[in-house]
């Protein structure tokens, strides 16, 4: 006997959850198939979401407006950006906020993740995953069914219009589940090594997914199969990561803007760009073996400790915040741990690392000689930052790593799934990691917490939309 819902979301993460309720909370019934054994997703990591004019923005007389973010994401995005569903999204952020603070959820205060950048990013109290837990709990009170092990293979069609999905079991029996509407939320293809492949990066060589599990790209496949467009495929949120995901105060610590070498031991940056990692993470992704190393002495591990770090880690570690450097390089060379060096000569160190020790020697002097002119005629960098290097030495290895995929299927200002012409494939809805169409090539991090944002928002609007179309 097949099972019959008003609602089909694929996928429980962040957006499948806010879909779900919201739907629910229009009286319909509503399934949720999730693979894993728990909903949730990557969105238990987020440390806060995107808003623009919420009422927590206008008590601190943050002016702001929603005319104007939707204005900088356009200009960002170099009109790449579907401008319907960037203006639906902007707009649709401050009920967001209402909604989650109805769910209970309790906000810290309103930050910047850029210096001099807007004050968009609502901090939330316990994190991303206290966010998950009070949709979780608000699930078990609309009484929405989760299906938890079954993994989407196929959606059904009757006609043109799709009326539901096969899954699989783990044991890989079929079942078939009927809707009026499905919406796909499976949360992207940051484990899909296949995929990934076709825009030239090696997943777990060249580029690190960062707390991502099976996301295989289910959804997005599905839809492609029966005729959707895609939009935005091949844009990831990407980020520098130190060894295997070093401990934090050390993960902190490659952001700071010392010297930074490529594999060939040649400098590469201006190393202020670290401030805004998906620059940074940008100029990475163009050296060899998208592999870098941030080079510092013990005057500038003292100084870290002493009067903090010049660039923070999000909300976990503001900028300012003292780290003891010299103690945390300590613990992790004593450990044997992969990427991280110390040497008492710059020869020493290039051997260390495995890089050429000629060039290393050449940038290392050139970089002083810059330091000690105080101008920066090889890259620009601000000669407050301009600190010569000598003595003892310290390197990490970092490599490119992501947060997440950015783009999927091409929706419209509805979340409809759309075809290559644009018309509205019926019946079919797509929200978070899985809607494409909402940046250009390039995270815009001046709006701060948008992947978030973005899901608790997509997934509301598609599951408000399909509560109200094919009735």
């Amino acid at each position: 006997m097949q099972e019959v819902a008003d609602i089909i979301v694929v996928g429980g993460g962040t957006s499948g959850l806010a879909a779900a309720i919201t739907s629910a909370e229009m009286g319909r019934k509503v399934l949720i198939i999730e693979k894993e054994d728990s909903p949730g997703g990557v969105g238990i990591f987020a440390e806060g979401l995107f808003a623009v004019e919420s009422d927590l923005q206008k008590h601190m007389y943050i002016n702001y407006t929603c005319e104007e973010a939707y204005r900088d994401f356009l200009n960002f995005s170099h009109f790449k950006a579907n401008p319907e569903l960037v203006r639906n999204f902007i707009f649709e952020t401050t009920n967001t906020v209402k909604w989650l603070l109805k769910l209970g959820v309790e906000f810290e205060g309103i930050f910047t993740n850029v210096p001099g950048g807007p004050l968009v990013w609502h901090i939330v109290k316990g994190m991303g995953e206290n966010v998950i837990q009070k949709m979780k709990e608000r699930c078990e009170v609309l009484g929405i069914k989760i299906l938890y092990g079954l993994t989407a293979t196929r959606l059904l069609m009757d006609g043109k219009k799709v009326s539901g999905i096969e899954v699989v079991d783990r044991e890989g029996n079929p079942r078939v589940y009927r809707a009026k509407n499905v919406i796909i939320a499976t949360g992207g293809y940051a484990n899909n090594a296949e995929w990934i492949r076709n825009y030239g990066y090696h997943l777990g060589k060249d580029l690190i997914p960062i707390g991502h599990k099976g996301k295989l790209g289910e959804g997005i496949r599905m839809a492609l199969e029966i005729g959707a467009e895609s939009e935005g495929l091949g844009v990831f949120q990407l980020i520098r990561v130190s060894p295997f995901v070093a401990p934090v105060p050390l993960e902190c610590v490659t952001f700071q803007p010392s010297l930074h070498v490529n594999q060939n031991g040649m400098r590469y940056i201006n190393e202020t760009v670290t401030s805004v990692f998906p620059f940074d993470a940008n100029a990475i992704s163009r050296q060899p073996e998208r592999t870098v190393y941030i080079i510092f002495d013990e005057k500038l591990a003292k100084y870290w400790s002493e009067e903090g770090v010049e660039v923070g880690l999000g909300r976990i570690i503001p900028p300012k915040t003292k780290i003891d450097v010299l103690g945390e390089m300590e613990k992790v060379l004593s450990s044997g741990k992969e990427g991280f060096y110390r040497a008492d000569s710059v020869g020493e160190l290039a051997r260390a690392i495995g890089i050429p020790e000629d060039n290393l020697i050449k940038t290392f002097n050139r970089y002083n000689s810059l330091c000690q002119r105080g101008y920066d005629s090889d890259f620009g960098k601000d000669p407050r930052f301009l600190k010569p290097l000598e003595g003892r030495l310290f390197a990490i290895r970092c490599k490119l790593g992501f947060l997440g995929t950015l783009g999927g299927l091409r929706v419209n200002g509805n979340l409809q799934v759309v075809t290559p012409k644009g018309e509205p494939i019926p019946g079919l809805f797509a929200a978070g990691l899985d809607a494409g169409g909402l940046y250009g090539d390039t995270y815009d991090v001046t709006a701060a917490g948008t992947t978030f944002s973005f899901a608790l928002t997509s997934g509301r609007i598609a599951g408000r939309n399909a509560s109200l179309m094919g009735y």
